[in-house]
């Protein structure tokens, strides 16, 4: 048996809104990095104060409301 056990990150779908910003950090009045769609699903690497940390691409990673984002 492997000594070590995969960690199961949580992933998040987005929902209710058709085009999320993806920003710097965990308010509204940071800069937004990137776009993420509707229907998408990443893997969350932190959680703070109802936002999400995630992978929005393979080069951006950023902050979104959970307000608009569910656990899978």
């Amino acid at each position: 048996a492997p000594l070590a056990r995969a960690v199961v990150q949580a992933k998040v779908k987005i929902i209710r809104t058709l085009m999320l910003n993806v920003r710097q950090s965990n308010t509204t009045k940071s800069k937004v990095i990137a776009t993420v769609n509707e229907g998408q699903v990443f893997t969350v690497l932190q959680e703070k104060g109802g936002w999400y940390y995630i992978q929005a691409s393979s080069k951006a990673r950023g902050w979104i409301s959970g307000a608009y984002a569910v656990r899978q």
